[in-house]
């Protein structure tokens, strides 16, 4: 069993402890779990970890996530909650036939537009006004614009296979293919 060095730790530490920080703080919860989300893969790719391994660390924790959002939603009493949680569904359909598949394919087919809208939310905390466009017909407005943006962040990640160490080096770097395990 391989020692798991002390960056995965920490990114596994602080996506356990954002998860926890929404019902605090949500807006500063929810802007670094986009950020950690969007960047440990890197952490794991550099500490030698198939992208495999990683895969299944990331939707685990993504899970966490989603089910924090949930909770503090239902907490709060969300306008259009029933969405959320029909939202919610949908994905948990797609981890659960990740999980058994192992093909990342199928998060384009029941993407993650329950994350984005959730965002949504928390932009009406701030423009309480805009809090009608969260029920029923409304909602499909911010659905027409949020569909559109998660499909194709689904299709590059998922389908395309992209690669975000570009973003970060200015280099593209490749996951390796020995199996390093926990």
């Amino acid at each position: 069993m391989k020692k798991i060095k002390k960056s995965i730790l920490f990114v596994t530490i602080l996506r356990l402890l954002l998860g926890l920080l929404v019902f605090i703080f949500p807006f500063v919860s929810a802007s670094l779990m986009f950020i950690v989300d969007w960047s440990d893969g890197e952490v794991f790719k550099r500490s030698g970890y198939t992208h495999k391994v990683y895969s299944l660390y990331d939707k685990v924790f993504d899970y966490y996530w989603y089910a924090c959002i949930l909770l503090f939603l239902v907490i709060n009493q969300a306008p259009g909650l029933s969405f959320f949680v029909l939202f919610f569904v949908l994905r948990s359909v797609g981890h659960i036939i990740f999980f058994i598949t192992q093909k990342s394919l199928v998060f384009f087919f029941f993407p993650c537009v329950f994350e984005l809208l959730f965002y949504f939310y928390l932009l009406t905390l701030f423009f309480p006004e805009l809090s009608i466009y969260l029920l029923f017909p409304k909602i499909f407005f911010p659905l027409l614009i949020i569909l559109p943006i998660i499909l194709t962040r689904e299709y590059i990640i998922h389908i395309k296979k992209a690669n975000l160490s570009w973003f970060f080096t200015g280099k593209t770097t490749y996951w390796p293919e020995e199996k390093i395990c926990f």
